[in-house]
């Protein structure tokens, strides 16, 4: 039978209390009346690990850069709208994820291949 000394159960727990908080992550809300009106806004707001939750609406954004392990999920079905102008997103991070988003208007290039 193993035995643990009394020690060894409460560096454990401190351990755990040190470690459980940073493996939350959080939701950042974005929409025209949250405190967060851009998806821009949001990626530079958000942490590793965190969901941008996007509220329906149109957006007109474009040149977004991803740079981080990060989801933006799209609540019933939100436009980004690129309005023509270049790439709408960048992603230069592994782990991310875009789910329930339109995009529309990705710009035109005859050198560049501006897929979204």
């Amino acid at each position: 039978m193993i035995q643990i000394s009394k020690h060894s159960i409460y560096f454990l727990i401190v351990a755990l209390l040190m470690i459980l908080p940073q493996c939350q992550a959080g939701i950042i809300e974005v929409c025209d009346r949250c405190e967060v009106k851009t998806i821009k806004q949001g990626i530079a707001q958000a942490e590793d690990q965190d969901t941008l939750l996007i509220k329906k609406g149109v957006y007109k954004e474009f040149n977004i850069l991803i740079d981080k392990p990060i989801s933006l999920i799209g609540e019933d079905f939100p436009v980004v709208d690129g309005q023509e102008k270049g790439e709408i997103f960048r992603i230069v991070s592994d782990n991310v994820r875009i789910q329930g988003l339109v995009i529309i208007n990705v710009g035109v290039s005859y050198t560049t291949d501006h897929a979204a």
